[in-house]
């Protein structure tokens, strides 16, 4: 086995000369806390017969770096001739932990595979780093080509994440091991909690103890922000909670006078808030306060956690920096100990339950990991705005999301791939019997075979809500390709405001120094040509054909607009998939010619209305269907509003076309008739 000098970390021989030892923080590889134990790992990893590898270690150990870093300069591909697949749980912690490594070594030989974004050689790199999705679908790949994983290595980083997709994952490679697949698995973690995975057990296990540079815990002997409970859930009171926070705050940075400082709040409202209520009311010099949020851009997301700007850095972040992700010259943690989560909930005692988000307190596991963004690169200081006594009533673990989420597109997944996926995810017998009844319904099932038909991969293809799938491909049949690019378009619009629900974007600068109002106001003035007349997405499309036709690059033709580009990125992702797959037959350049076309009919104002406004009649009932986490729908099935956006009742009457769920509400052109109109949401 090829191995690094311990004393003058020197690469093998076996390398270009180009590659570097790894260095953080200015200091050797072996100033990593995991750096004495990668060793006796890599010897388990050689041994073949170790299909599992834990490796449990206190947060800030070096454990996903040290790992990945050692498997490439050990020429381990070349040793154990497998490739390493490194799954984590979140696009930031992808983006900078290969934006470290790739720092370190030359990139030929390392890739990555994030959010539908990937490096030209990720299948092939000795180390690729996978958002837990993306590598969940190539390993499903990989076995509907009949791989026997005999060179796969996959390290499942955080493994105590609590997401849909991590426990996917697990679950996936828990049972291709109990197939007798030939597939290698490490699992890291600081908190482990692998009771639902038994061929996960490992057979070989390290356990490290120690944090790397220490950690003092600074309690608060405030009284407890939580109100009481009601019908088994807990009450929280925000505002006694977010002005604690504050002064929590305030406290730390009188006693700590040096160092950034990460403040933990449970979403980006409540973040932006604490930064308005910590500029108006704390008296501390030269601090930069940002909000870290999945809304931003990965490049102000790095801005935020590595630029420095000499001034001392107070960063409001949601639980995005929870995990894999180091801030230099931290030194404290505040954290508000409260957290989003899905709880499945009724509305009625005959309904069926529904998961909706509810604001919680969060497991100890959760404060373990973001005790840990601190004590990684120098000493440092948690405080958690509670008393020592308030850790011995929290719950251990967070419930994995999945068990409150809908499960019908990994089954369809799954199955499309030639996978049994109830033996995969052992769902419950009824839960399984009501997604299968679901798919025959919808004639995407054939028991006899006990696969799904062609129209169900269709379907399972597009990823998108299995009714407006449905609707596309029906409507599409026979059709021109002009006469669905508005019906492609509003679907992917919808989409896309899913899993990105931004649509504007304002820099962490304009976001420190503008108001509300201010932010309306710019948003009014750049986008008036296109939303001044128009239900919303109207004036959306128009955007869209604008784009199309402007010849510009997507980011400036976004700053442009205060647009959010990541929100437009997913939203063509969206349309090129769509389009791709209900229209093959149809070139990029003629849907760009019918863009255009469409661009002229709107600005001349020929464009028939009529037909958009019958369309919205069909997919706002499909968008209302749902059982999205954070919409509660009446017993009509028309009212509804964003249960864990709180603030935005507090938000001036002109910010409310922002939301692409209010496009039939703000049309000046036609009278919205019937349509309930208490419809709430955030732009921002």
């Amino acid at each position: 086995m090829s191995a690094i000098n311990p004393v003058n970390n020197e690469v093998p021989s076996s390398r270009s000369n180009k590659s570097k030892p790894l260095v953080r923080s200015g200091k050797d590889f072996e100033t990593l806390g995991i750096y004495p134990h990668l060793p006796e790992i890599f010897r388990s990893i050689e041994d073949e017969s170790c299909k599992v590898i834990n490796l449990f270690a206190p947060t800030g150990m070096g454990k996903s770096v040290g790992i990945s870093a050692f498997f490439y300069i050990n020429n381990m591909k070349k040793v154990i001739k497998r490739q390493m697949y490194f799954s984590i749980p979140t696009v930031l912690g992808v983006q900078k932990m290969y934006g470290f490594i790739s720092g370190k070594f030359p990139t030929d030989n390392i890739g990555f595979s994030a959010n539908r974004q990937h490096s030209k050689n990720h299948k092939k790199a000795e180390v690729c780093l996978y958002t837990t999705q993306s590598l969940t679908n190539h390993l499903m790949s990989m076995y509907s080509e009949s791989n026997d994983m005999s060179d796969v290595f996959v390290v499942i980083d955080e493994a105590h994440h609590p997401s849909y997709e991590n426990f996917v994952l697990m679950k996936y490679c828990d049972w291709l091991i109990g197939q007798g697949k030939n597939i290698r698995v490490l699992i890291t973690t600081a908190t482990p909690n692998f009771s639902e995975f038994p061929n996960l057990a490992p057979h070989a296990t390290f356990n490290i103890k120690g944090e790397s540079k220490g950690i003092e815990i600074c309690y608060s002997e405030e009284k407890p922000f939580i109100l009481g409970s009601k019908r088994g859930e807990i009450v929280v009171d925000m505002e006694k909670a977010m002005d604690l926070t504050i002064r929590t705050l305030d406290r730390a940075l009188t006693e700590r006078k040096d160092g950034h400082v990460l403040v933990f709040v449970p979403g980006e409202p409540e973040g932006n808030r604490c930064m308005e209520a910590a500029m108006q009311t704390l008296r501390h010099k030269d601090i930069e306060y940002h909000v870290l949020c999945s809304n931003l851009s990965k490049e102000d997301m790095l801005k935020i956690t590595d630029e420095e700007t000499g001034r001392r850095k107070v960063i409001f972040s949601t639980n995005i920096a929870e995990s894999s992700v180091t801030i230099q010259n931290l030194v404290v943690v505040v954290d508000m100990l409260l957290h989003k989560e899905r709880v499945l909930k009724k509305k009625s005692a005959d309904s069926e339950p529904i998961p909706v988000i509810m604001t919680n307190v969060v497991p100890l596991d959760s404060s373990i990991q973001r005790r840990g963004r601190v004590g990684r690169t120098q000493f440092g200081y948690y405080y958690p705005i509670c008393d020592e006594g308030f850790f011995g009533h929290m719950k251990h673990h967070t419930d994995p999301v999945f068990h409150f989420n809908d499960k019908l597109g990994s089954v369809m997944s799954f199955m499309c791939n030639g996978l049994p996926a109830n033996d995969i995810l052992t769902l419950h017998s009824t839960e399984y019997e009501k997604i299968i009844e679901l798919l025959t319904r919808y004639d995407l099932f054939c028991f006899e075979t006990n696969k799904i038909k062609a129209n169900g991969e269709l379907v399972s293809r597009l990823s998108i809500q299995i009714d407006l799938a449905l609707f596309l491909i029906n409507f599409c049949k026979g059709k021109s390709f002009y006469d669905c690019l508005i019906p492609i378009a509003v679907t992917a619009l919808i989409s896309a405001k899913e899993t990105v629900p931004n649509i504007f974007y304002f820099t962490p600068e304009q976001r420190r120094k503008l108001s509300i109002q201010d932010k309306v106001g710019m948003i009014h003035a750049k986008c008036e040509p296109f939303m001044a007349d128009d239900i919303m997405v109207d004036g959306l499309i128009k955007l869209l054909a604008d784009y199309k036709t402007a010849g510009k690059p997507m980011g400036e033709w976004c700053d442009r607009y205060s647009l959010n580009s990541k929100f437009f990125k997913t939203w063509l992702l969206i349309f090129d998939r769509l389009s791709k797959e209900l229209k093959p037959e149809i070139s990029v350049p003629q849907w760009n010619k019918a863009f255009t076309e469409l661009g002229e009919l709107f600005k001349t104002n020929d464009y028939d209305y009529a037909e958009m406004y019958d369309l919205m009649k069909i997919v706002f009932p499909l968008v209302l269907k749902r059982t999205r986490a954070d919409l509660y729908v009446d017993a009509d099935g028309v009212e509804y509003q964003l249960e864990s956006m709180r603030l935005s009742d507090k938000l001036p009457e002109v910010i409310t076309p922002v939301s692409i769920y209010s496009f039939i509400i703000q049309s000046k052109k036609k009278d919205a008739g019937n349509v309930q109109k208490n419809i709430i949401s955030l732009a921002f």
